[in-house]
């Protein structure tokens, strides 16, 4: 299966992308830049280790939607990031949202970054229980609002999960990417 086969280039980029910025290692104070191509490369490997409804794409052909909203430097390099890269067959496609409340723009994404927006709560209740993986920022974000929240601990970003949200979604997180998480909330009884 392809989630095996992937599993140690998983673990791999996420961890040299941590560790190969580390201020600690480096000396340095965390650089802008950096933490946003370590966030892309974690919102593509998201992608990878994460199973969506057949439902949630208009046909074989259709792309996986990666939107972002909030922070349109970040879409640019997210762009970067993804070019020439697929997810289970599927072309990637990024999609710079303006507005929190583009209503039409949140439901085609697949993957939904959201930066600092106002009136977060009023976005993601548009995409309550649809099948959108959605990623924020904060120790808090995974836990209230979305599903994945990266979260900067020991100077390296880490992401915490809320599994019950994903699963209510219709989404089927890779056992090893929950594995990786440093915090999972809403873990399903066996």
């Amino acid at each position: 299966m392809v989630w095996r086969r992937s599993t140690r280039r998983l673990v791999a980029a996420l961890t040299l992308s941590a560790v190969g910025w580390s201020p600690a290692a480096h000396g340095q104070e965390i650089d802008a830049q950096k933490a946003a191509q370590v966030k892309a490369a974690y919102l593509y490997n998201f992608a990878k280790f994460t199973r969506w409804p057949e439902t949630a794409f208009a046909g074989a052909a259709a792309p996986l939607v990666i939107g972002v909203v909030g922070d349109e430097p970040f879409s640019a390099i997210l762009s970067k990031t993804v070019a020439d890269k697929t997810v289970e067959g599927r072309a990637l496609h990024v999609a710079a949202i303006s507005s929190g409340a583009d209503v039409e723009a949140l439901r085609r994404c697949h993957v939904l970054y959201v930066g600092a927006i106002e009136k977060l709560d009023e976005t993601l209740d548009v995409l309550r229980d649809g099948p959108v993986l959605v990623v924020g920022e904060g120790a808090d974000f995974a836990r209230r609002h979305g599903m994945i929240g990266f979260v900067l601990l020991d100077d390296n970003i880490v992401f915490h999960i809320n599994r019950e949200a994903a699963t209510r979604a219709g989404l089927q997180l890779s056992s090893k990417l929950l594995t990786l998480a440093k915090m999972v909330y809403g873990e399903l009884s066996r």
